[in-house]
Formats: structure tokens, sequence, C-alpha cells
């Protein structure tokens, strides 16, 4: 058999590898895509179906998007115009659209996420300035009613009755003694 033959057979096994889950990982790696996509690129009609199914089904999984680096977008893009059949095109086309979109609800998502912990770090050193404010309002009351003590102790405390008493009782106490 002939390379066109071995490329043939090997876009039929691809295809066959692609259409069961369990074989993915063993699909996605580096060499494997490559290989799959340069299969794609054949001008045989027949064989560019079949790695383009093959390449389609592996897009259709969502774990595999890791496989289909910048390179192979690129000539998957330049396929979906200029594959050698209609069919390969489309199915090169699907897939370059199955794993921008997800590249974008991906950077949607992440967006997302940031602009919610953007609001939660802005609610949370809200809820702290107020807290701080609250301690200081109590802080502030506590020491007004402080000086305020303070203020009727030092003015009023002398003049109270009691401690008159006290201060006479003492007076007299003192020259009764030296009497």
């Amino acid at each position: 058999p002939g390379p066109r033959r071995l490329l043939e057979q090997a876009a039929l096994i691809f295809e066959k590898l692609a259409s069961e889950k369990m074989y993915h990982p063993l699909l996605t790696h580096a060499q494997a895509m490559t290989s799959l996509v340069s299969v794609a690129c054949s001008p045989a009609p027949a064989t560019a179906e079949s790695a383009c199914s093959a390449l389609l089904q592996l897009a259709g999984d969502e774990a595999n998007d890791h496989a289909f680096q910048s390179s192979e977008l690129a000539i998957l893009t330049d396929l979906a115009l200029s594959a050698s059949s209609e069919t390969a095109g489309a199915a090169a086309g699907e897939a370059v659209a199955q794993i921008r979109a997800r590249h974008r609800q991906r950077k949607l998502t992440l967006k997302e996420k940031n602009t919610q912990a953007r609001q939660l770090r802005l609610q949370t050193d809200a809820h702290l300035a107020a807290k701080k404010q609250v301690q200081a309002q109590k802080a502030g009351k506590r020491q007004e009613a402080q000086e305020h003590r303070q203020y009727i102790s030092d003015w009023l405390g002398p003049l109270t009755r009691k401690k008159k008493a006290i201060a006479e009782k003492a007076a007299l106490a003192a020259a009764g003694l030296q009497d």
C-alpha cells in the first residue's frame, strides 16, 4: 500500500478511536494531535473527512480542549475554508467553533468570578470600615463620659455635704485633740 492508502487507514483508525471516549487521552497527546491534523490536511476527500470527523468528536468533549493549541486551531480554521471536501471543511469549522465558544465561556466565567470576588472584597472592606467607625464612636462616647465624670468630680466633689461634714469633724477632732 502506498502513502495515500496509509493515510486513509490512519484516518479511519483515528475516527474509530475518537468515537470511543476511552481513547481520547491517547489521541489528545501532542504527537497524536499533530498526526491527526496532518491527516486531516490530506487531499483525498474521504481521508480528510474521516480525520476531520475524529477531530470534531475530540472537540465535542471539553476535557480535550487542552489538546487544541493555537497552531491546531489555526490549521483547522484554514481547513474549514480549504479542505478537500465540503464535509471535512464543515467538520473542521464546527470543531473550531465549539472550542472557541468554550474558551469564550471560560473567559466570561473567569471575569464573572473576578467581578464577584471584587464586589465581595468591597463589601467586606465597607463592613470593616463601618465596624471601625462604630468602635471609634463608642470609644469617643466612653471618653466623653469619663471626662464628664472627672469634671463633676473635680468641681463638685469637694463641695458635697458629706465631704464637708467629714472635713468639719476632722477639723473639730484635730482642734479637740490639740486643746
